[in-house]
């Protein structure tokens, strides 16, 4: 896998229903409305986000990982 590449491009996907692009923390809001729903967070690998501080340090580590090219499955949790 060309890492470089992985990294130095910001892919967008769209369709009629979806739109897949990367995070920024403009998003924070929208990300906060769904990782705080106790339901969502039941059927997910990370906790319910108990603040909207949950968030921002879920979105920083995010953005961090991405600048650093740091692999970034494990963001999830």
């Amino acid at each position: 896998m060309n890492i470089d590449k992985l990294f130095a491009e910001s892919p967008e996907f769209e369709t009629e229903r979806l739109y897949l692009r990367r995070l920024t923390m403009d998003d924070l809001d929208e990300y906060y409305a769904f990782a705080s729903d106790p339901k969502v967070s039941e059927q997910s690998l990370w906790q319910c986000h108990e603040s909207k501080d949950d968030s921002i340090g879920y979105l920083e580590r995010v953005l961090r990982n991405y600048e650093q090219q740091t692999y970034i499955s494990g963001l999830l949790c």
